[in-house]
């Protein structure tokens, strides 16, 4: 089937042959009317027999070669007799053709139901979803080929008289008078540019959608959706006139990074999102902008959330999304390399590497003509996933990068303090700015409590507390958060002010000491539980797994969690189950863990304070001693998982509920993987299960099947590392069917990303498959077309992983000066003459090949390939002496 682009084109050509032949059938008519043939009339009449046959080429077989005529002289005696049939043939089938291709445009462009329209409705709302208005384009062009077909409609119907009446004159031969172009083949060629405009409009759009989803990743905005926002009286004072800090100034006129720094619990989050969303913060850096165009993006850390959300690709991934969403017209420029690998309608592309995304980012200033100042606001520097000084230097990489700068936020860490720290103007200590801000938020929250306004009337000493509160929060405003939701509670339990003021010296000094305090003070029942609940919660944060959601832990809290994922014992859970397991779950994690874990989306996630304090030495003893000694938090979250798997009611799933499966089973194999790792096992039993659901559920789990070999599930364990079960499971087949052993390496050779793994190589994986006695033939080939047509990456962990790839093959006996089609090139069309040049599109294909040393060698550097291909040839002639030696004997 063809894709609507190509439909749109392929009308396009059949408006321009339907031109092209109107022309031929004019020609043919001076001719005609010619007493006899001059030399001028037989050029004429092998020029069009030319092209007719070079478009009858190009027609039937684009890659043949042109049959010209060689007696043309014969031709021309002939002319009266072809003019004739082509005038009686050409008149009909043009008019009938003009006709139906006229209808056939029409429902194209007007039926809701046609592919065009689908696919036009496919790009608004894929718009739409990435946030990008850029369909102007489309609009414009659209409208355009609905107003000339609609001219082109109007002017054919008074050429149809015209036609006929010359076609009379020819029968009868009566002198015919050399027609004029008639209006509508005018209204044919422009239909014919406006297809071609579209066309290309389109496809540009479809490009630009590919390239801005490959950027774009699921929890782009979580961790921003998931700060609070400031109170309705919170940090007004940082944008006013007369604001203690240089926040205004830097905002207006200045260049560089500043600075947002504090205490944990003091509101850094918060304040960045402010910033963000405020109104006179775009005010002011218009101001800075001048008459350019300013452009603003966010990205917020968050140690908790998955890899990405705590990464450089997730940084560089989302400022990319959020520019280019805005600015659609520097998609071509800044991403030229990337978006130039992209075919339209197509759902895979190759992930960005960090080099790539790198480079697209330093793309953005020199495009000095495009007048665009970019402004940044990066929060949670203290829970990038790596090495501070790492991330210090992409701020200042990105900072030196002219119409570029940065507003920044973190913990007082020593290396943010040296690198951002040392101009007193660029920043701001959050805790030494907030005291009033705290004092408005604490009256607004006690005064507007009717217990407390009655205290109030009746005892002075009621602000002596509200200004204790303000003394005591050293600028921490979680803490303050905290106090004052316990002094709430006591004045739902009818405490008097002396109760209060109890309560409020009785309360943790710090965050540190309050979180002790609640651990401490949970019931001895809910101990154990507790301790369970808070290492789930560790384990899937350390492992930057998703954030465990309220139906898993429900799993989890079962009492018999491997009565759950025995056959004879699920049952689908129906909507109202998943409820109230959810409420029950949601309730219970609350009288255990006294708010110290927070529901956010139906899932369980740790404050960064809260995550810090339960990893400390002090609480993982606490907590240890509270589980039981055969405790194994990562097999039960592979339980949990299947458990759901197998509770799902499959019938009574919606279309948009399909890929629930795929989700589970992708938190299951990541859980059985960290298994392999940490415990040095394979869950063997819970996968097998899994396999079984996976072939009864085949139409929800298509993607994890694969045709054509006797292994269906295996091929996507491969991809998910888990060598110990695929090592088992080939273990117990030594004899592996030629069709299961290719096949399983070519998986293993094409990389793809999944939801937790990147495209990358497994080496580990490749050397257990090759030991397996996997045939390596074309997956040796796959290998080598793959290093030929990347380009060099700067990732040299990447380029490690390649080289130990090679290596392995190499070492089982793949052939070095094997060769592979490594580029095909296709020659551009002939330049030729006549009414079809235009039309003329033959073209060739050449290939070229090279050996797997050659590709090695380019790849890798000419000596790594020595040391590669020796080790090779070492290799061979040992196994050969081996030979031998058993031949003797």
């Amino acid at each position: 089937m063809l894709d609507p682009i190509t439909s749109i084109g392929l009308a396009g050509n059949i408006v321009q042959f339907i031109d092209f032949s109107w022309g031929l059938l004019r020609e043919t008519k001076d001719l005609y009317n010619s007493s006899e043939g001059t030399t001028a009339d037989i050029d004429v009449l092998e020029s069009i027999s030319n092209n007719i046959i070079d478009f009858d080429d190009t027609l039937i077989a684009p890659s043949a070669a042109g049959a010209i005529p060689q007696q043309m002289r014969e031709l021309a005696s002939q002319c009266k007799e072809i003019a004739q049939e082509l005038l009686l043939i050409l008149d009909k089938r043009l008019e009938r053709l003009r006709d139906q291709m006229q209808s056939r445009l029409q429902w194209m462009l007007f039926e809701k139901n046609s592919d065009i329209q689908r696919t036009l409705d496919k790009l608004v709302t894929e718009n739409k979803n990435l946030n990008v208005d850029a369909m102007q384009g489309i609009e414009r062009e659209y409208q355009a080929v609905q107003q000339a077909l609609k001219q082109l409609q109007s002017e054919s119907k008074l050429q149809t008289t015209a036609l006929k009446a010359t076609k009379q004159a020819i029968r009868q031969e009566a002198p015919v008078e050399a027609p004029t172009t008639p209006a509508w083949v005018d209204d044919m060629k422009d239909l014919f540019v406006k297809l071609s405009s579209l066309a290309k409009e389109v496809e540009s759009t479809a490009s630009d959608q590919m390239l801005l989803r490959s950027l774009y990743f699921k929890d782009i905005r979580t961790r921003e959706t998931q700060v609070a926002s400031s109170h309705e009286a919170t940090f007004k004072w940082l944008l006013d006139p007369g604001s203690p800090t240089n926040v205004t100034e830097w905002l207006e006129s200045q260049n560089g990074i500043f600075w947002v720094t504090g205490k944990p619990g003091s509101g850094k989050s918060t304040l960045m999102k402010y910033l963000v969303a405020h109104p006179h913060t775009m005010h002011l850096l218009r101001s800075w902008a001048g008459t350019r165009r300013l452009v603003t993006a966010s990205f917020y850390f968050w140690h908790a959330g998955t890899t990405i959300q705590k990464s450089q690709e997730g940084l560089f991934r989302s400022l990319l999304y959020e520019i280019l969403s805005k600015c659609p017209d520097l998609i071509h420029t800044v991403c030229r390399a990337k978006s130039a690998t992209f075919r339209p309608f197509e759902n895979e592309v190759e992930p960005w590497t960090l080099q790539e995304l790198q480079q697209a980012i330093e793309q953005l200033p020199p495009h000095s003509e495009m007048q665009i100042q970019f402004c940044f606001f990066i929060d949670g520097l203290d829970e990038y996933d790596g090495h501070p000084d790492d991330i210090v230097k992409v701020l200042e990489s990105l900072e030196t990068l002219p119409n570029i700068k940065l507003c920044v936020s973190s913990r007082p860490w020593n290396e943010f303090l040296d690198a951002f720290g040392q101009d007193s103007h660029r920043y701001l200590a959050l805790e030494n700015l907030t005291r009033e801000d705290i004092k408005g938020y604490v009256k607004d929250s006690l005064e507007t409590n009717s217990r407390f306004a009655l205290l109030k009337q009746r005892d002075a000493r009621s602000q002596n507390l509200m200004d204790e509160i303000v003394e005591k929060a050293s600028g921490v405003f979680l803490w303050v958060t905290l106090v004052t939701r316990s002094l709430l509670d006591g004045l739902r339990h009818a405490d008097r002010i002396s109760d209060l003021q109890r309560r409020l010296r009785e309360f943790p000094e710090t965050l540190e000491k309050y979180f002790k305090h609640i651990v401490f003070s949970i019931d001895g029942v809910y101990r154990g539980p507790t301790a369970e609940s808070f290492t789930y919660v560790l384990e899937a944060a350390n492992l930057s797994a998703e954030p465990i959601s309220l139906l898993t832990f429900s799993f989890l809290d079962e009492d018999d969690l491997d009565g759950c994922i025995t056959t004879t014992k699920t049952k689908p859970l129906r909507i109202e189950d998943i409820s109230i397991r959810e409420e029950d779950m949601r309730r219970r994690l609350n009288g255990r863990c006294k708010g110290l874990l927070e529901v956010l989306k139906g899932t369980m996630n740790p404050e960064k304070k809260t995550y810090d304090f339960l990893a400390t030495k002090d609480m993982q003893s606490m907590l240890k001693s509270n589980l039981k000694p055969d405790f194994k938090p990562l097999v039960h979250l592979c339980k949990a998982y299947l458990a759901q798997l197998k509770a799902i009611d499959y019938r009574q799933l919606t279309p948009n509920q399909e890929q629930l499966g795929t989700e589970l089973l992708e938190d299951m194999l990541f859980y059985a993987r960290a298994i392999e790792l940490k415990l040095g096992v394979s869950p063997i039993t819970l996968l097998d299960e899994a396999e079984l659901l996976v072939t009864r559920q085949k139409k929800f789990f298509s993607g994890f099947l694969k045709a054509g070999t006797s292994f269906v599930f295996l091929p996507f364990l491969i991809k998910r590392e888990l060598h110990l079960y695929v090592n088992e499971v080939l273990r117990k087949r030594p004899q592996l069917e030629p069709r299961d052993s290719s096949a399983l390496l070519e998986v293993a050779v094409d990389p793809s990303e999944t939801k937790y793994f990147d495209a990358t190589y497994d080496p580990k994986m490749i050397a257990i498959l090759l030991e397996n006695g996997a045939s390596h033939e074309q997956a040796w080939s796959d290998l080598l077309k793959s290093l030929a047509t990347q380009r060099a990456l700067g990732d040299n962990e990447k380029n490690e992983t390649r080289l130990q790839v090679v290596e392995l093959f190499l070492r089982h006996g793949a052939d070095p000066q094997h060769r592979v089609t490594t580029s095909e090139t296709t020659r551009g069309p002939r330049q030729d003459s006549g009414r079809a040049a235009d039309l003329y599109k033959r073209s060739s294909v050449r290939s070229e090949t090279a050996s797997a040393y050659e590709i090695i060698t380019v790849a890798f550097g000419e000596e790594k390939a020595r040391r590669l291909l020796g080790q090779a040839r070492i290799k061979k002639k040992s196994f050969l002496s081996k030979m031998m030696f058993w031949g003797s004997g």
